[in-house]
């Protein structure tokens, strides 16, 4: 019963914390405006709380080896929606919502890694693969609920008081961590494991040379695990493109010059898109057929295709349909996360979820920052999602690299 309060529990915080990543797009022509700054300083901030929500993972790894995983998972929902209630009560600088978001990506990254962790003792891969698509799907909840939750709150009490009440909201992910507990049966296979852990993390200091040594050993070792290191490449600018797209959706609707009602209903779409998309997903891994080339080629070439149609277009219903589109590919995309269980053997599987979660947190940092540059320097969005267009054709020989490839190598020494 535990592991599926949990995952409930893991469902609701990633609905949350995707709905504030679309949300951001909401009220972020907002900030731009009050402030007086610019797009890409505003679009950075933002940026580094999706980035760290992944990029906390390493320190997450070391907490976890000195307090329990349900207090490192509760402090992590305090602080995530730390930064709606402090820039609701105190924003008027762009230090403070830089300090704000930061705290934020700190909570939201040490409440996801930590309950990922104790999700994984509760499933045997395969299983595990399955619940990860379940979870997966609520992101789509959250991008197509919130934004409204957001506009609504924007245009009914103002920017500081819609943050405040969002970050009221958002503190929901306390939940998760109050949920957060292992197994009452350790598997014996889960217990070689966390032995075989501590002991990597308490090797004897050896000089400088001897790390460097037991770490290009370690590296090989993980690697050894076929098309990991593909997987680390599609999901890196996956999530690149996945944040540009919701941090720009509402803003592009904008400058086509449709209503503030009509942008946000483009994340809306974007949303129920994506959901159907998981959903798709989740069905995929159920028949076995969740791969490359349903969760990576296909899903990144029809991205491509929709983000070059539609800033050339000027009809705002095909254009949402084209929103829809793009986030049932999106949806697919970001599915290929669950198949890292399917990769990698049991022992390197926390190591190879920890250097995915920093290489997306990485791919959302940047993202944020050179979109918003782009929109600066070039003066329009569209020229965001025609850079993303281009990286999502890259994508595909990347994906049918690993198509070709083979079955993936579960043995490792």
């Amino acid at each position: 019963m535990d592991k599926w309060i949990l995952l409930a529990s893991i469902c609701l915080r990633r609905a949350l914390f995707a709905g504030s990543v679309k949300s951001n797009g909401v009220i972020l022509n907002t900030v731009v405006r009050q402030m007086d700054t610019t797009t890409t300083l505003v679009a950075t901030a933002f940026s580094i709380q999706n980035g760290l929500a992944f990029m906390m993972a390493p320190v997450t790894l070391v907490l976890l080896n000195i307090f329990s995983d349900r207090l490192v998972c509760v402090v992590g929902g305090i602080l995530s929606g730390f930064a709606y209630v402090f820039c609701g009560l105190l924003l008027d600088s762009l230090w403070q919502l830089l300090f704000g978001f930061t705290v934020s990506g700190i909570g939201f990254g040490v409440a996801s890694f930590s309950s990922f962790m104790v999700l994984q003792r509760h499933f045997e891969a395969r299983k595990l693969a399955q619940a990860i698509t379940v979870y997966l799907l609520f992101d789509y909840v959250g991008i197509a609920l919130l934004p409204l939750a957001m506009q609504y709150f924007l245009s009914s009490y103002g920017l500081h008081n819609s943050l405040l009440l969002f970050g009221a909201l958002v503190s929901n992910t306390i939940l998760c961590g109050v949920a957060s507990r292992p197994p009452a049966i350790i598997k014996p296979d889960m217990r070689k494991k966390e032995s075989m852990t501590v002991k990597l993390h308490s090797l004897p200091e050896k000089g400088t040379a001897s790390f460097l040594e037991m770490c290009i050993n370690y590296f090989s070792s993980l690697f050894q695990h076929k098309h990991l290191e593909k997987l680390l490449v599609l999901e890196f600018f996956g999530y690149f493109i996945f944040v540009s797209w919701a941090l720009f959706l509402v803003p592009l609707g904008e400058s086509l010059g449709f209503s503030d009602e009509q942008a946000v209903l483009l994340s809306t779409a974007g949303g129920i898109g994506g959901l159907c998309g998981r959903m798709i997903g989740a069905f995929l891994f159920r028949i076995n057929l969740g791969n490359p080339l349903t969760l990576a080629l296909i899903p990144f070439l029809v991205t491509g295709l929709c983000f070059v149609v539609m800033v050339f277009i000027k009809y705002y219903y095909v254009i949402v349909i084209l929103v829809f589109i793009s986030g049932i590919s999106q949806g697919l995309n970001s599915s290929l996360i669950a198949m890292t269980p399917t990769l990698v053997c049991t022992y390197h599987f926390p190591h190879a979820a920890n250097i995915e979660y920093l290489a997306d947190g990485i791919a959302m940092q940047f993202s944020g920052s050179i979109s918003g540059i782009i929109k600066d320097v070039t003066g329009s969005v569209i020229h965001v999602y025609l850079f993303n267009a281009a990286l999502s054709f890259v994508m595909v020989p990347v994906s049918l690299w690993w198509i070709l490839g083979g079955e993936a190598n579960l043995k490792c020494q």
